[in-house]
């Protein structure tokens, strides 16, 4: 099983200008999480607050939030996109 996962905006920055990469082997939401922090540790516990997502991210899977879907646990099949929006910054 493969699933493609998709970084906007600081995120891809801090990814070096990374917009995607495809992982294989990863059941739920979680398993692709855990996976990002060991793929890139200066990066470990960005999208993390404790045991869940931060509040002020977007995790889409195929268009739909994360939250409406399953939240962490939420299972995957093969093809499917997650998309992770960090906090926007502004004024």
């Amino acid at each position: 099983m493969k699933v493609k996962v998709e970084f906007f905006n600081m995120l891809r920055d801090k990814l070096g200008g990374l917009k995607y990469i495809e992982m294989e082997d990863v059941s739920t939401l979680r398993d692709v999480l855990q996976r990002l922090d060991e793929m890139f540790p200066h990066i470990k516990g960005e999208i993390w607050d404790g045991n869940k997502v931060r509040d002020d991210y977007i995790i889409m899977i195929n268009g739909r939030n994360m939250l409406f879907v399953g939240k962490e646990d939420a299972p995957l099949k093969d093809g499917d996109e997650i998309s992770i929006f960090p906090p926007a910054a502004g004024g």
